[in-house]
């Protein structure tokens, strides 16, 4: 018709028309399609442009508020969803940032050995997180370390006590024995230990020795009146007078009475001072006074040795301070530290090497004073350099190691002289059983230590781990196998006995070790602590025959002819084996 009557302008606007609903239908068409797929932003721009078409058409505007509708009630529930993720997330991030902060601070107190901060921290999280398998095993750890701790703070306060009544009673030695031990385990407060051990160093004349300690105690009480009195009283004795007034004098002028020699070393300072004014002094006073005046210089020129002496030590120049101490012990005077100028001079021989002539002087001062640790330090050091194998001073050389059981060296020499001796006294079984505590991968000695319970059949508690390790080390000895068992025997684990027992039978068919089953806890003598010997090879019957006959007699030592009860090991009179 367009193409009959191009001009014709009914037909212009009916195609018009037409083509403006084939647009609409187009638009709301690809609506649809949009709509299916869930973008109904792009649904509602297309049925807009449709309403841009025909805009009066209900059925588009319809539509249109519908759409509308759903985008906003959409956007309103993303928004609701992502708040809720959002308060998921920060509500998972403030329990996970608590939770952290309690491990954290258990740890922390756990590594600084607040064991109850710790536990209730590690309580805490559990609550987080009751299922942690993690957590309940560290409150298991702490709760132990907590109750060790507790029972090391309680072995402290007896120690400490043990040390302060040592003290009081002038047992120097043996307070400065124990207070050492205590200082040299890390787990122990320093800061309770220091005082009193410097105050003992002070008290033995081990000034190098209070210097190191005093040292320390500056590290942990850096402005503490203890501190300036041992600082002070260091200073004192080693005739540094100028040096020793200012700490001293800071301490008196708080407390007079902070230790009982405190006053003495003040006026003594006080008198160095004005000493030679005194002298000139007493000149004039008749010959009395002289003499006094005299006998004072005499006793400050042997502080004034003592200070060399102590000086020559202290800077390694021992040939000076062997030729400085015996030049004053030449003089034959009973001078009050006679006692300590021959230790030091013992020493001095023995950093010299004149180990012979450092045992010498050190069996002088033990002559009188038995219990005198640095002799029996300086002595056993002195065979020890010598290679001394004598019985006699192996003893002495174990008393070494006895004052300072860190010196594996001194335990190897011991270890070998008691193995080469087939040695079985309580020295020996202690450094044996020393040496497997320190070096546990020593098969040599716990092997050699086995063997020698095996042949006494010493089958008890204490001797179980010997056994059970060596038949570990060498599965091929049944012996070591028999002596585990007839140990649980001994302990009353009869089924755990008789399982190894029955095991040893299958291996070794042919052993006449495991030829009878175990048997019961023999009964221990009520006179012994030595546990009773096991013989599992024989009979009831016959064990209690041969109890019956060897109770009517006695066991003589060979040592020293002392008579012991039958069944007995070690000889009550002497301590060494009997046989």
């Amino acid at each position: 018709a367009k193409g009959a009557e191009p001009d014709n302008q009914e037909i212009s606007d009916l195609i018009s028309a037409i083509n403006q609903k084939i647009n609409v239908l187009d638009f709301s068409k690809a609506a649809n399609e949009a709509e299916a797929r869930g973008s109904l932003q792009e649904a509602l721009d297309l049925v807009n442009r449709a309403l841009g078409i025909s805009e009066n058409d209900p059925t588009l505007k319809a539509r249109a508020e519908s759409l509308s509708a759903r985008i906003e009630k959409n956007a309103l529930d993303k928004a609701h969803r992502e708040a809720e993720a959002l308060a998921k997330r920060q509500a998972k991030q403030d329990f996970d940032n608590k939770f952290s902060a309690l491990l954290k601070a258990a740890k922390n107190n756990e590594e600084n050995r607040v064991f109850d901060a710790a536990l209730l921290s590690y309580q805490k999280a559990l609550e987080f997180d009751k299922d942690n398998e993690e957590i309940k095993a560290s409150i298991e750890r702490v709760k132990q370390l907590s109750k060790e701790d507790n029972e090391r703070i309680d072995k402290l306060g007896a120690d400490l006590a043990k040390a302060n009544n040592l003290f009081s009673s002038e047992n120097y030695d043996q307070a400065y024995t124990i207070l050492r031990e205590l200082i040299n385990n890390p787990e122990q407060p320093a800061d309770r230990i220091l005082p009193k051990l410097i105050e003992t160093c002070l008290k033995l004349e081990r000034l190098d020795d209070a210097e190191g300690y005093t040292i320390r105690l500056r590290g942990i009480q850096p402005n503490s009146d203890e501190l300036d009195y041992f600082q002070g009283t260091l200073d004192f004795k080693r005739g540094n007078f100028s040096k020793a007034g200012e700490p001293l004098n800071r301490v008196y002028s708080k407390n007079k009475g902070f230790r009982p020699d405190l006053p003495g070393m003040v006026w003594r300072l006080t008198f160095e001072k004005a000493k030679w004014f005194i002298l000139l002094f007493a000149l004039f006073f008749g010959s009395k006074a002289f003499v006094a005046g005299k006998e004072s210089l005499a006793r400050m020129k042997k502080s004034g040795v003592e200070g060399s002496v102590e000086k020559a030590m202290k800077s390694g120049d021992f040939p000076r301070a062997i030729s400085l101490i015996e030049s004053r012990l030449s003089e034959g005077d009973n001078f009050p530290t006679r006692r300590q100028m021959i230790l030091t001079l013992a020493d001095a021989y023995l950093r010299t090497g004149r180990n012979s002539d450092a045992c010498t002087k050190a069996n002088d001062i033990l002559t009188k004073d038995p219990k005198n640790i640095v002799a029996q330090r300086i002595l056993g050091e002195g065979l020890f350099q010598m290679g001394d194998k004598s019985p006699e001073n192996v003893d002495k050389i174990y008393n070494l190691f006895k004052i300072d059981e860190t010196r594996r060296d001194i335990l190897s020499f011991l270890v070998n002289f008691y193995k080469e001796q087939q040695s079985e006294s309580k020295n020996a079984l202690e450094a044996l059983h020393k040496q497997i505590s320190f070096s546990p991968d020593d098969t040599d000695t716990l092997l050699h230590l086995a063997n020698m319970y095996g042949k006494r059949e010493n089958f008890n508690q204490q001797n179980l781990k010997i056994f059970e390790r060596a038949s570990k080390f060498d599965p091929e000895r049944p012996e070591y196998v028999f002596g585990h068992a007839q140990c649980l025997q001994q302990m009353g684990k009869r089924s755990e006995a008789e399982e190894i027992i029955l095991q040893g039978k299958k291996r070794w068919p042919n052993s006449g070790l495991f030829s009878s089953e175990p048997q019961q806890p023999a009964r221990r003598e009520p006179s012994s602590s030595v546990p009773v010997k096991s013989g599992a090879l024989k009979t009831q019957t016959t064990m209690k025959m041969k109890e019956m006959a060897a109770a009517k007699e006695e066991t003589q030592c060979v040592h020293c002819g002392a008579k012991n009860l039958p069944r007995e090991y070690y000889c009550k009179s002497c301590g060494k084996p009997i046989k």
